[in-house]
């Protein structure tokens, strides 16, 4: 189980807090902000779906994917770069919500 430091000595209040501190918020998004990321999510979401038997594969072990014909660093490769796709604007102004 992961802990969070302090966590010991925290309050519920400040266990609430720091609990929505990790999981984000939108209480700061604006129309503006989300337009600004809508076009790297829109193309991380239809890119990753490409990916999905390959991924399935690798669910196999690296070996048994490369069997099946798998080319497994090219697959992490672009897995990676998907992934970054559907991050990247997840905090487009870089700070924490409040």
């Amino acid at each position: 189980m992961r802990t969070v430091p302090g966590a010991a000595r925290a309050d519920n209040a400040q266990l609430t807090q720091i609990t929505f501190w990790q999981l984000g918020s939108l209480a700061r998004a604006t129309w503006p902000k989300v337009l600004a990321v809508l076009p790297w999510a829109l193309a991380g979401l239809l890119v990753a779906p490409c990916y999905a038997r390959r991924r399935d594969l690798l669910a196999l072990g690296e070996r048994p994917a490369r069997h099946l014909g798998v080319d497994v660093e090219r697959l992490r490769l672009a897995l990676v770069l998907v992934v970054a796709l559907l991050t990247d604007g997840t905090a487009p102004d870089g700070t924490p919500p409040r």
